[in-house]
């Protein structure tokens, strides 16, 4: 039995875009990979975010970000 999905190869993992039917445990499985690009749009390409708002995704990943102690919060009165 052959079957083609859809998969997208990110941060060293294959992740399918579908179920596989019919498949047992114990399955072999052949990836071929397609330098071909869809034209369907991300959720974030469809929620209009710019592409060099996208690019910057992992930019920071060997930089990582430290938040240093905020200190106490304000006492405030109780509102009514």
């Amino acid at each position: 039995m052959t079957q083609t999905v859809r998969a997208i190869y990110a941060g060293g993992n294959l992740k399918l875009l579908e179920p596989l039917k019919g498949v047992k445990e114990q399955t072999e499985i052949t990836v071929t990979l397609s330098d071909e690009a869809k034209s369907e749009k991300s959720d974030a390409e469809k929620r209009g975010w710019p592409k060099s708002f996208l690019e910057t995704y992992g930019a920071l990943a060997d930089c990582p970000i430290e938040r240093p102690p905020q200190g106490e919060f304000d006492k405030r009165e109780p509102m009514e």
